[in-house]
């Protein structure tokens, strides 16, 4: 069983009717220590229809340069975001963690990287670009935002102020729907595009692996080496074919 940790809610902010963000502090400033992509998996102590306890997963989207606090963001759809959007401040929260893979590869001064988040997905793309591991790519990283419009999620102000400085670009796509068939293809576009300026040598992408899995497969197929390429898949996580 995963160890059992707590942290006290110290800051909570409403952006939008959906989204909350969330910052928590370890007790007597013990560090997490965590590294930039990774996330907790938050135990609401609530039970499931199936009588399962509800545990979802976060991605710490703050710099890893802080260990004794986190921040995350919470867009309200269902039992376990409902439980952090009604968490009381000062309150305690129960997690395990840190988790995942999806983590900077060993820095290597002459690679260009392109990440594309969609959706909810942009809390890890925020948290491994603010890595320390990741700052010596930052000057040829390109981090795409495809989302929904109408303030789906995290507002772009937000977002970009979450953005070292010396990252090389920024840019937010309208993305289709989540569940639209023509999900895919439009992700297969983003990537022709950035190919048409360069090949990227490593890629990361987090979100809708409806739309990731197949061009995951698509850059393998192209000749991209499976290792230079991460995927974090926050829903839709079955793999389907390419298109």
């Amino acid at each position: 069983m995963a160890e059992q940790l707590s942290a006290q809610l110290v800051k909570a902010e409403a952006v939008g009717a959906e989204t909350r963000l969330l910052r928590f502090a370890l007790p007597d400033g013990a560090p997490l220590g965590f590294v930039g992509g990774k996330y907790i998996i938050v135990n609401s102590g609530k039970l499931l229809p199936d009588g399962k306890t509800c545990k979802r997963a976060y991605s710490i989207l703050s710099s890893d340069r802080d260990q004794t606090s986190f921040e995350i963001a919470v867009r309200r759809i269902g039992m376990g975001s409902n439980f952090l959007h009604e968490l009381p401040l000062h309150a305690e929260l129960h997690f395990s963690g840190p988790w995942g893979k999806f983590v900077a590869a060993s820095p290597q001064e002459e690679e260009s990287t392109w990440i594309l988040a969609t959706d909810t997905g942009i809390t890890a793309a925020l948290g491994l670009i603010q890595a320390e591991d990741f700052a010596p790519k930052l000057a040829r990283t390109e981090l795409c935002w495809w989302v929904q419009p109408g303030g789906y999620f995290l507002p772009e102000s937000y977002v970009r102020e979450k953005i070292p400085p010396a990252c090389n670009s920024f840019r937010v796509e309208q993305a289709p729907a989540i569940g639209d068939l023509n999900r895919a293809q439009g992700a297969r576009e983003l990537l022709a595009e950035r190919v048409r300026r360069e090949t990227p040598s490593r890629v990361y992408l987090c979100g809708d692996g409806a739309a990731l899995l197949p061009l995951m497969e698509a850059l393998v197929s192209d000749g991209m080496p499976p290792e230079r390429i991460h995927v974090e898949t926050f829903f839709n996580h079955a793999k389907r074919k390419s298109v």
